[in-house]
This record gives structure tokens, C-alpha cells and sequence, in this order.
């Protein structure tokens, strides 16, 4: 069950780090609706970086999106 929820959410918040990469919205509601996307559905497993590629500009938008917490933990799970 908990896969499952895992490919339905992974397409969503794919999408809300688009629309803040292109700038499509720079409003802090829409930064903090995807802050607390990120945290329901536990960042810390590494899932998310199978799909997103730890470059510079990601890590800067991880920056703008996770708490510092968030993105030590995805950064040691990419590492590993």
C-alpha cells in the first residue's frame, strides 16, 4: 500500500517543483503548500532522489522548499 502511495504522490511533487523551477509561482503560500507536501510524505526515505537529480540548481530549489533537516537527510541518502 504504502508503494502505491508513493507513485501517486511522486508525480505531484514533481510537478510543484516544476512550477517553482520555471517560475511560474514565486508566492510564499505556494513555497510553504509544497514545504508541507514534502514533509507528509517523509523526504528522509531518499525515494525523491531516484527521480531528481542532486544538481546545483535542485539543491537550490530544495533550498527554497525542505528545512535544513530535510536536505541534509536527502543529500546523506543520495551519498550513500
Amino acid at each position: 500500500m504504502f508503494t502505491i502511495q508513493i507513485t501517486v504522490l511522486l508525480p505531484i511533487y514533481t510537478m510543484h517543483l516544476r512550477v517553482i523551477k520555471f517560475g511560474l509561482s514565486k508566492s510564499p503560500d505556494m513555497i510553504k503548500q509544497v514545504g508541507d507536501f514534502c514533509t507528509k510524505i517523509e523526504i528522509s526515505l531518499g525515494f525523491i532522489t531516484d527521480k531528481l537529480a542532486l544538481t546545483r540548481q535542485n539543491i537550490q530549489i530544495l533550498d527554497t522548499v525542505l528545512t535544513h533537516d530535510q536536505k541534509a537527510r536527502i543529500i546523506r541518502s543520495h551519498r550513500k
